[in-house]
């Protein structure tokens, strides 16, 4: 990793990378991270395009890709509220996290879960947020580099 203004590379960031990727031998996630994140930027490019063709303003594009990615969101959060309750549900029925291998080793036998809907509303309200505003900054980058 050579940093601007540096001839030489920081002994940190080089040590945390070969340890992240065994001295560069398994380069895999790093490589399907840059492939994904290159395929996305080729994909909006066409995406744009076609929608240009179509009659589509600047502003409507951005608006088209803000709200794909707030319904993504929102699904997700909704997706992952319900495999929460529903894994709640399972462990206070059936206990599927035991704490001990024999019976009667602690005063419960299995791991307690309590649904606190107030609980489960913040988390939905937090994770739909989060989601929006890391939309908004991607779609604001593509509106200034790709779509002007």
């Amino acid at each position: 990793h050579l940093a601007k203004g540096k001839n030489i590379p920081d002994d940190i960031a080089c040590r945390m990378f070969n340890k992240d990727t065994k001295d560069g031998r398994n380069m895999d996630k790093v490589s399907h991270l840059l492939e994904d994140s290159i395929a996305s930027i080729i994909d909006k490019k066409d995406e744009v395009l076609t929608l240009r063709n179509l009659g589509a303003t600047d502003k409507q594009i951005a608006r088209i890709f803000l709200f794909e990615g707030r319904m993504i969101s929102a699904v997700g959060a909704l997706f992952g509220i319900g495999l929460g309750l529903l894994l709640c549900f399972l462990q206070q029925q059936y206990g599927l996290v035991r704490l001990g291998d024999s019976e009667g080793s602690f005063i419960v036998n299995a791991y307690p879960v309590s649904v606190h809907y107030l609980d489960v509303l913040l988390i939905l309200v937090t994770v739909i947020a989060v989601g929006w505003l890391s939309v908004w900054y991607p779609v604001r980058y593509l509106s200034k580099r790709l779509i002007n």
